[in-house]
């Protein structure tokens, strides 16, 4: 069970990793995190996560620095995430450059939130 967290609507927001995950909810309800393993950085969903750590990294989604990821049903990314039907076919936009991660809302029907 995830603890409860404030959200702010994402249209367009740049975030600084810190010791922290990034915790992101799109297309109403679905939870995802952007977490660091050693250098590495992953999206996954929070049931993967155990004592604060990544119990593997099947189900994670690699964020390469330089790279970008868009999250939604049609994208090829959904096949390492469990998207429900209330996500858009291209979502949500995820960037990595070193330690900035960049979140962009797609114009998605239902959303895309970052908490704190």
């Amino acid at each position: 069970m995830s603890e409860k967290r404030d959200y702010r609507k994402i249209t367009k927001a740049s975030v600084r990793y810190q010791d922290q995950p990034v915790c992101l909810r799109i297309g109403g309800d679905k939870e995802l995190e952007v977490r660091k393993e050693g250098d590495d950085y992953y999206l996954v969903e929070p049931d993967r996560v155990e004592e604060g750590k990544l119990k593997d990294c099947q189900g994670a989604l690699p964020l390469l620095n330089g790279a970008h990821v868009v999250i939604g049903r049609q994208e090829l990314s959904s096949e390492c995430l469990d998207l429900p039907d209330s996500i858009s076919r291209q979502h949500l936009l995820i960037k990595r450059e070193f330690d900035m991660i960049y979140l962009f809302d797609l114009h998605s029907k239902n959303g895309s939130f970052l908490a704190g």
